[in-house]
C-alpha cells in the first residue's frame, strides 16, 4: 500500500514534469516559428528593396544611354548626310564620265553578240 502511494506520487510527479516539458517544448516551437516567419519577412523586404534599387539603376542607365545616343545622333546624322551627298555627287560624276566615254567610242559592228544575234533572240529563234 505504501509502495502504491509512492508509485502514484512518483507517477504524478513524472506526469507533471512531462506536461511541463511538453508545454516548454511547445513554447519553444512557437518562438522558433515566430522567429523564422520574421526572418522570412525581413528577407522578403530586403529582396524587394534590392529589386527596386536594381530596377531604378537600370532605368537610370538606360536613360543616360538614350541621352548619349540622341546627342550623338544629331552630330552623326549631319556628318552622315554630308558623306551621303559626297557619294551621290561622285556617283553622278562617274555616271556622266561613263556616258561620255561610251558616246565617244561606239561599239564596232562586229562586236559580240552582234545585231543579227540580237534580232534572232528578240524574234525567239534561240528557243
Amino acid at each position: 500500500m505504501i509502495l502504491d502511494k509512492v508509485a502514484e506520487a512518483v507517477t504524478a510527479k513524472v506526469a507533471g514534469y512531462a506536461i511541463l516539458a511538453g508545454l516548454l517544448l511547445l513554447i519553444l516551437l512557437a518562438l522558433s516559428v515566430t522567429m523564422n516567419v520574421r526572418q522570412w519577412a525581413d528577407h522578403r523586404a530586403y529582396v524587394n528593396g534590392e529589386r527596386d534599387r536594381l530596377t531604378a539603376a537600370a532605368a537610370k542607365a538606360s536613360a543616360e544611354t538614350s541621352a548619349r545616343i540622341a546627342t550623338a545622333a544629331g552630330r552623326d546624322n549631319t556628318a552622315l548626310l554630308g558623306q551621303l551627298r559626297e557619294i551621290a555627287d561622285r556617283a553622278q560624276r562617274t555616271r556622266t564620265v561613263y556616258r561620255q566615254a561610251a558616246a565617244r567610242a561606239p561599239l564596232a559592228a562586229n562586236c559580240a553578240p552582234g545585231q543579227a544575234r540580237l534580232d534572232a533572240v528578240n524574234a525567239g529563234a534561240d528557243k
